[in-house]
């Protein structure tokens, strides 16, 4: 571009780049203004947004306006957690000004000359400002947020918390009991209505030009509604039912009265958007479409639901969606998948009680493997062993075979199954490792004081993939993993055990941060090293993880699966 455009559209006739100016309603109340730079202007950011997208490392907490991210990765970290609080900045866009774009672009990491940095700021900004509705502005505000991004996580990582912004939604969960009063506090009783945010938050935001807009921020207790930018985040990433009723409705339109009725009634009682002047309206099969589309990426293509309604969908244009889904057994949001897989596993998951030499009674978890045959983690073998529900009685293990490498942190076990008459299904096993942010789940008999073992499943997410000093491999899960789970396996969304239940280890912080917990599973690959034909009796077997520190740490806290890892 010459430097004589260049000049005319930043400083040409006002009326050649003037901005086009509009509101539309916002769907919490009020109007959003909204400015339309012209379209040679319009060229020229879009353009210069390739640019800074080519130099632009988002966070892992940035998902608004990132290539791959969305406002379902966006909630999928705050999925089953016990609080979720939701914050909204006042006036995001405009309190952005030019002196702002331009310092960011000055230091680092762009380290742009001065005079460089004048004209791309005027280049993005309407006036003093930046404008909501230029193809630049939502990537400018992500990098000045770049600082308040970083300081925001620092205070996540302190207070146990998870946190993620998209665009103007600032949004922290946690599993912890008390939400963190450094971040909010709420005011009323425990509803989330009145909220007042902590010192520590306000601090941040201050400290970054940004104010909350108090009439938006939301404090969510897992028993009521959470919602994270509009996905409903109380046990799987979902939407509200309404939206999957508007569709049925839309539907059940289309089909009585006609695609032209259909339409008409659709814009005058529902379509009440505000659009660019001359905008014309969509098409209602194309809306139609457009939200069966959503609730695939929210629910996924597996969805029952979401399936049925695309169907009707092709039954009523075959040339909008032109093929048919088949209606997969069970298939829905991931926590109907956990509940398909609890059925199907119920009675091939047992129990198991052991008696320690000292006379302590704990629990643990293990699982039909081959004929014969049930694994668990070795470190459960702890005493004499018998296995419970969900048999109506208690059996006893005489013998068991551990993998060769036990001592050396491979926590893997079978146990000799002496009933043959029992023919539970196996639970199918992968190898393959899964992919970080995969859902998962634990099938266990968790221990709970006062109470008989139970059966449950215990959805989760996958974390890392990461070793131990001796380079060991274990998947380390996101999850509320308690004592008793130890030696049950972890399945994928398939239904394939993909690991076993390890011992858990807890972060080491400073004195001022609290420690976390990490959950470890050993990959199932090591279940089949372990050697079926060499087995040991019971009786003479002592676990390598069994020893004096060990055995006392796991009698203090009285339940398998909650102790320290020895190095």
């Amino acid at each position: 571009m010459s430097e004589k455009y260049l000049t005319f559209l930043l400083y040409g006739p006002t009326r050649k780049r003037a901005y086009t100016r509009f509101t539309i309603p916002k769907k919490s109340g009020g109007t959003r203004a909204i400015s339309s730079p012209p379209a040679s202007l319009r060229a020229l950011q879009a353009k210069l947004k390739r640019v800074f997208e080519a130099v632009f490392e988002p966070k892992v907490s940035v998902h608004g306006f990132v290539q791959g991210r969305s406002i379902v990765t966006n909630a999928l970290p705050h999925v089953r957690q016990r609080w979720v609080l939701n914050v909204d900045l006042h006036s995001f866009f405009p309190s952005i000004h030019f002196g702002r774009v331009r310092g960011m672009l000055i230091g680092k990491p762009y380290e742009v000359g001065p005079g460089a940095a004048s004209v791309l700021a005027r280049i993005c900004c309407d006036g003093d400002r930046l404008p909501q509705g230029a193809p630049t502005s939502p990537i400018i505000a992500n990098m000045v947020c770049a600082r308040l991004d970083g300081q925001l996580l620092q205070l996540a990582r302190k207070t146990t918390c998870m946190y993620t912004r998209y665009a103007d939604d600032l949004s922290f969960s946690t599993r912890r009991r008390d939400f963190p009063d450094g971040l909010a506090v709420p005011e009323g009783g425990w509803t989330g209505r009145k909220v007042k945010l902590g010192s520590a938050l306000m601090n941040v935001l201050r400290a970054n030009d940004f104010h909350p807009n108090e009439d938006k921020t939301r404090l969510q207790f897992k028993n009521l509604h959470q919602d994270v930018t509009g996905i409903v985040v109380n046990h799987a990433p979902n939407v509200r039912r309404s939206f999957v009723r508007q569709i049925r409705a839309m539907i059940h339109a289309w089909d009585k009265h006609g695609l032209p009725a259909a339409e008409q009634r659709f814009h005058d009682r529902f379509d009440k958007r505000v659009r660019q002047p001359g905008r014309p309206k969509p098409a209602f099969r194309l809306v139609l479409k457009g939200k069966i589309d959503y609730l695939q990426m929210v629910r996924g293509q597996t969805d029952r639901v979401f399936r049925k309604l695309r169907n009707r969908l092709h039954d009523l244009d075959p040339q909008l969606v032109q093929d048919t889904l088949p209606i997969l057994p069970e298939a829905g949001p991931i926590e109907q998948v956990w509940k398909h897989w609890a059925r199907e596993y119920g009675q091939s998951v047992y129990h198991v009680e052991v008696t320690t030499p000292g006379g302590d009674i704990m629990g643990g978890t293990a699982f039909s493997f081959r004929r014969g045959f049930l694994a668990t983690a070795e470190h459960v073998l702890a005493g004499s062993i018998s296995i419970g529900k969900p048999l109506p009685a208690n059996v006893v293990i005489g013998r068991v075979g551990v993998h060769a490498l036990a001592s050396k942190g491979i926590d893997a076990a079978v146990l000799s199954f002496p009933i043959e008459r029992v023919r539970t299904p196996f639970l199918p096993t992968d190898s393959a490792l899964p992919e970080i942010g995969d859902p998962v789940a634990v099938l266990a008999y968790p221990n709970v004081p006062g109470r008989q073992p139970a059966f449950g499943v215990y959805p989760g997410r996958v974390e890392a993939i990461t070793a131990d000093y001796r380079g060991n491999t274990f998947i380390q899960i996101g999850g509320d993993l308690a004592g008793g789970m130890s030696g049950g396996p972890l399945i994928n969304a398939a239904g394939a055990v993909i690991g076993i239940v390890s011992e858990q280890t807890f972060e080491q912080t400073g004195h001022d941060v609290p420690g976390r917990a990490y959950q470890q599973v050993l990959p199932i690959r090591h279940l089949f090293e372990v050697n079926l034909d060499q087995l040991t009796d019971t009786t003479q077997y002592v676990s390598p993880g069994g020893g004096p520190f060990v055995q006392g740490i796991r009698k203090l806290i009285g339940q398998i699966g909650r102790v320290i890892t020895p190095m």
